[in-house]
């Protein structure tokens, strides 16, 4: 047999199930091969099986009673003759058909074989330890390796348990688990445990205990269990976070007797139990024992066997004369075994498949038995104050519904830890990390604290609230270290965890109580409950300054584009009044009664034309002409992209620049005149430095090379903090402590948003799930509640100020995206300048005009310029007469002189040729107009 050592042994690779049933071979023929050394073995192991005859007479069953069963001497010879006195004490009439035990003896099975008596074996641990070609009359009634393995199997999966190690102290029943050996969800590890190495146990026991597995398999007889229990307090593999599931059948009575008093207080600690047998159809549900159900079901296939073999007789030496050798020292046994006794094998089996079923796995023919899993409690009862044994029915397990609740299960198992827990005092271990966890010595009213009121804050009094909710003791205490939890090298150079959660795996602390972020490293090794809060990493800095510039609506373009803008404005305008004074189409008559042709393209209204279309704003001048109207097109198309360029690079411009072109986290790493960091070490650290992604790749590298200088990482927050208060400095953190900060410095702001979500959760060792679902279950309720949004807002938005947060108060300043008069007063100032130029030429030109008509009227100037600033202020007068010259200055009158236009000829009528003229050669004075004389005034 192998033998492995307490501490070095682990299967690894993970034996397959050919090697065990190979093992198991060897195993079995050690005694004919080497005699000398595996006699012991056999010797203690046959010592152990208790066997029972069956028979019938002609009233129905005889013999001892079924509950009753008489272990065999360990030597073989005693044993036959045993099995002799047992036989030859049933009635002559009494027909011995089968004969039950609880493991294999070689005696036992020789007189099957001899006698072809059915044996049914109740009992795994021996059985299976026997090639199949020895056992061809027997029946195992109980459940196979591979049923009890997936039985195994679902319920590790059904507890959830991502890791577990199992324990064993032999190799001879690992078969039974073999399914485990390829669990998906986790590493599984196996331990060989040779208990009557106390040291040596205990060392692995020790080993396991700092590890981060708290979940065991117990593959163990009663004789080694309670030593296990003895060793694994010894080295205090104990707690509320470990779960241990024994696979090996103990009763009640043995719980009560003698392991009750080694099973810790509180503890998980669990039997899956092969303990009775339940028949099909039976309703309602009823579970037998073993023995009782294999009496019933022997009982029935005697009523077949009977029925078909009552006229069979014949004594036993004369049906077996030639088989019975080393039986014939017996002596006669009359006709106590049926020469037909064989056939009674087939009708048992026959009844077992229909009462108790079959089911198909690994592609065999198994008999359907049931588990059951129970849960093993010692508590004191609350009034006599005695400890209370019981072995409390949990989960019932069938291949074809699994495990099922039993009723009421779940309720008592948490009532159970409810009353428990309320007897612990629990160790909280905490970080001092303002506002959510801090201590402090004397309240807002000067009075002196202790205990756990010196501690307070956003996560203590969530704390605080649950535990009072749960009825919880417990003791707050900083972590040894001071810090949350993260990897570190220890003096031997193994990665180790630091802060509460290495006090968490350590068992030095229950519950780690502050601003605890969850992440994946973490969540390997302790458990969280629910989160309390979402955070995110964000982005901390100073407001800048606003830099006010009276032109700023001139920065969209540069000055060469403004450049360019007037002079194409100015050749524009050129080329207009070139292409209507040379093309004819734009020489007309404005009115037929005179018709004198004109071209309204001046150079005055050529340039008035293309800034009306430049401002969008049209004008009352039309081209008619093609040439005219091609630049005309050209120009709108020309002022449509530039206005539209304009307008958009406008708005850009006015949105990017609020923040110095910083407004968002790629903003922010796409410049260096802004430097940037985060607190060195912890969560945050090892996100950017594990990034993947681009933009934070590209941060890590800009905060790694300003790391020389001092200029990025920094060693706790209040230190980035007062870098960001300085100016040019942007602290990465995490968003909770960014709003903290930005309601009681209105100096700060956010850039951009929240990246790389996470949540703040309370943490509990590794299993300890019912801990776990307790304070979820009561955040959960606190959420519906409002009470942590109320706790939100006393502890981030309020604490600690003396009037109302920046995000209440109203500074004057405009929100962010508005444009202020000091940032836009340009636009104003050039409209106003725009007026005032407007207002100049009024005046110039009323002045023109009237020095005109001082001219032409001889009248005063000062008298005209009164006379027209009169008419202008009087607003109800809208008509003026023309000008008259004064009497004196007239000569005589004269006679009207009319011109008499030649009379048109008889010949067809023709167009005009360029410049008025008609065939006769007449020009645009000699024939288009009619002259009178003195008409001006």
């Amino acid at each position: 047999m192998h033998k492995c050592g307490a501490i070095r042994c682990d299967l690894r690779p993970i034996p397959t199930l050919m090697f065990l049933r190979a093992l198991k071979f060897l195993l079995l023929l050690s005694p004919l091969l080497l005699p000398g050394v595996a006699g012991s073995e056999v010797s203690d192991a046959t010592g152990r099986v208790a066997w029972r005859p069956h028979a019938w007479g002609p009233a129905g069953p005889v013999g001892p009673p079924a509950d009753t069963m008489e272990t065999l001497p360990a030597d073989e010879e005693k044993a036959r003759e045993a099995i002799c006195r047992a036989v030859s004490s049933l009635p002559p009439d009494a027909h011995l058909l089968a004969a039950s035990s609880s493991g294999f003896h070689p005696a036992l099975n020789s007189f099957c074989l001899a006698f072809n008596v059915t044996c049914v074996f109740l009992d795994a641990l021996e059985g299976e330890r026997v090639p199949d070609d020895w056992l061809h009359n027997a029946i195992r009634f109980f459940p196979a390796p591979e049923l009890r393995s997936q039985s195994v199997y679902e319920y590790i999966t059904w507890a959830m348990w991502t890791n577990f190690v199992v324990l064993y102290c032999d190799f001879h029943n690992l078969e039974s688990i073999h399914s485990v050996f390829n669990y998906p969800m986790g590493p599984v590890l196996f331990r060989h445990l040779d208990l009557d190495d106390a040291h040596g146990t205990q060392s692995v026991l020790r080993q396991l205990k700092l590890s981060t597995i708290n979940n065991f398999i117990l593959d163990m007889p009663h004789s080694q269990i309670l030593k296990f229990l003895k060793l694994a307090s010894e080295a205090n593999l104990k707690g509320l976070a470990r779960s241990f599931l024994l696979i090996r059948e103990i009763n009640s009575t043995f719980f009560k007797e003698q392991m009750a008093s080694r099973v810790w207080a509180g503890m998980n600690f669990t039997s899956h139990l092969f303990d009775g047998v339940e028949f099909v159809g039976d309703e309602p549900r009823q579970r037998r024992n073993k023995t009782s159900a294999l009496e019933l079901l022997m009982n029935a296939a005697h009523s077949y066997w009977l029925s078909r073999w009552a006229s069979a007789g014949g004594a036993l030496r004369a049906g077996f004369k030639n088989r019975a050798g080393a039986w014939e020292r017996c002596g006669s046994l009359g006709g106590r075994v049926h020469p037909a006794a064989g056939e009674f094998r087939q009708l048992l089996e026959k009844q077992i498949e229909q009462q108790v079923g079959t089911v198909m796995i690994d592609g065999k023919r198994l008999y359907n038995f049931s588990f059951s899993v129970y849960h093993m409690y010692t508590e004191r009862d609350p009034e006599t104050k005695e400890n209370l044994k019981e072995m409390n029915d949990f989960a019932t397990w069938t291949a074809q519904k699994g495990f099922v609740m039993a009723p009421g299960a779940s309720n008592r198992h948490q009532r159970h830890f409810r009353e428990f827990m309320n007897e612990l005092n629990l160790t909280v271990v905490t970080v001092i990390d303002p506002p959510f966890s801090f201590e402090r010595d004397f309240d807002d009213n000067g009075n002196r604290l202790y205990g756990n009121d010196r501690w307070t804050g956003f996560s203590i009094e969530l704390f605080k609230r649950v535990a009072s909710v749960l009825n919880l003791t417990y003791t707050i205490r900083v972590s040894s270290d001071g810090q949350f939890g993260g990897l570190v090298e220890n003096d031997s150079d193994e990665q180790v965890w630091s802060g509460t959660v290495g006090e968490l795996m350590a068992g030095t602390a229950d519950v780690a109580v502050a601003s605890l972020v969850i992440t994946y490293d973490r969540e390997r090794v302790v458990d969280f409950t629910t989160p309390y809060t979402s955070l995110g990493l964000s982005v901390i800095m100073k407001k800048p300054e606003q830099q006010t510039d009276p032109l700023q609506f001139m920065l969209p373009f540069s000055g060469r584009v403004w450049t360019c803008m007037l002079l194409a404005w100015l050749l524009t305008s050129l080329l207009m009044l070139v292409c209507a004074r040379l093309s004819p189409y734009e020489w007309y008559s404005h009115n037929d009664c005179v018709p004198v042709v004109e071209n309204q393209f001046g150079a005055l209204n050529s340039m008035w034309f293309t800034i009306g279309s430049l401002m969008q704003q049209g004008s009352d001048l039309a081209p008619r002409a093609s040439s005219t109207r091609m630049v005309a097109t050209t120009w709108w198309f020309f002022t449509l992209l530039l206005i539209s360029s304009y307008t958009a690079n406008l708005a850009a411009f006015l949105t990017t620049s609020r923040l110095g072109n910083i407004d968002s986290v790629e903003a922010l790493a796409s410049q260096s005149k802004v430097k940037f960091g985060c607190p060195v070490g912890g969560a945050m650290y090892n996100f950017f430095k594990n990034s993947k992604i681009t933009v934070y790749r590209r941060m890590w590298d800009s905060m790694v090379s300003w790391s020389a200088k001092n200029e990025s990482f920094v060693g706790k927050t209040s230190e980035g903090i007062g870098r960001v208060r300085e100016g040019g400095y942007a602290y990465i953190l995490e968003s909770t402590f960014n709003q903290y900060y930005r309601e009681r410095d209105c100096e700060l702001t956010q850039i951009g948003g929240i990246f790389n979500p996470s949540s703040y959760a309370f943490a509990v060792p590794q299993g300890n799930v019912l801990l776990r679902d307790e304070l979820s279950e009561v955040i959960l309720k606190l959420h519906k509640e409002q009470f942590i949004e109320d706790l939100s807002d006393a502890w981030i938005k309020r604490f600690n100020l003396t009037g109302p947060p920046c995000s209440e108060v109203h500074t004057g300043s405009t929100p962010d995206g508005t444009l202020d008069v000091a940032s836009f007063g340009g636009v104003f100032v050039s409209m106003l300048v725009g007026l005032g130029v407007a207002v100049l030429l009024c005046f110039i030109e009323l002045m023109w005009r009237s020095a005109t008509l001082a001219m032409r009227t001889q009248r005063s100037f000062a008298d005209l310029c009164i006379e027209q600033l009169r008419l202008a202020f009087h607003l109800a007068v809208n008509r003026k007469s023309p000008p008259v010259k004064s009497s004196p200055a007239l000569p005589p009158p004269r006679p009207m002189v009319s011109l008499q236009l030649p009379q048109p000829s008889k010949s067809p009528k023709r167009e005009p040729s360029i410049g008025g003229s008609d065939d006769s050669g007449n020009g645009y004075g000699e024939t288009s107009m009619a002259v009178a004389a003195d008409t001006r005034l």
